[in-house]
């Protein structure tokens, strides 16, 4: 067997677990969605498009016809593509949590859009990595929740999920554990944090955890993680956060 084989099978295994211990979870969610509806971020008065897929988690299907609304506001109806996406244009005049629906085949599903300010400091947060305290959830962090509702007085809280830790999933794991509501985006290494700042937001910070994120690019953005192997400032627990983006806070001024 190679020596890459080899450095790969962990990884594999622990994946594997990971996907096997959430799919009592993700069965009923995958079996019943017909369309998922992401969560968007932008500023006030830019353009953006809404999107949806359609046919389920796994099985995307195209052609179906997909009504979206924003704040119970109907947009109109365009059918999903090639790629299972359907796109709605939608300009932002208001700032402030928005909530999106999408209807389709009689499913639907609800997603935030974020309208924010330019120069909005933001605080990314990965979902699994950073606010579970075991390795498939069964509870929080100590402290996340209370630092992160007071983090929220100074910061935008956006969610990051990764790719095995689906959207739907997420959504449901902080609501069920009393979370803020804010936007849950799809983490892509060096883009993520570039796409926010084109935008005109300030990112500060990312809080991370075991390395499912992969390494943060931008070198002048805070990273903090609770992987003591992983790339930036290792913390233990929330409150060591809070201390952190105190200082930093304290240091800009």
């Amino acid at each position: 067997m190679s020596e890459s084989s080899c450095s790969s099978k962990p990884a594999f295994t622990l994946a594997l677990a990971f996907a096997l211990a959430l799919f009592p979870i993700m069965a009923p969610l995958v079996a019943s969605a017909s369309v998922e509806v992401r969560d968007m971020v932008t500023v006030k008065g830019s353009t953006v498009m809404l999107s949806a897929r359609t046919g389920g988690t796994f099985f995307a299907e195209g052609g179906e016809l997909v009504e979206f609304s924003v704040s119970g506001k109907a947009l109109g109806k365009t059918l999903s593509g090639g790629d299972a996406v359907a796109y709605m244009e939608f300009t932002a005049k208001q700032k402030g949590l928005h909530e999106i629906l999408a209807r389709s085949g009689g499913d639907e599903d609800k997603g935030l859009l974020l309208v924010a300010e330019p120069g909005t400091n933001v605080l990314l947060v990965d979902v699994a990595g950073a606010l579970f305290k075991d390795p498939i959830g069964h509870n929080p962090r100590d402290d996340a929740l209370e630092v992160l509702k007071a983090l929220g007085s100074r910061y935008q809280i956006i969610y990051l999920h990764s790719r095995l830790f689906g959207l739907k999933l997420a959504r449901k794991w902080l609501k069920d554990n009393g979370f803020p509501a804010m936007p849950v985006t799809l983490y892509q290494k060096g883009r993520s944090i570039r796409r926010l700042r084109r935008m005109g937001l300030s990112v500060e910070a990312i809080v991370t955890g075991p390395v499912v994120m992969g390494e943060v690019l931008e070198r002048d953005v805070k990273v903090f993680t609770f992987d003591k192997e992983g790339t930036g400032e290792h913390v233990s627990t929330w409150e060591e956060v809070r201390e952190a983006l105190r200082e930093t806070l304290h240091d800009k001024q």
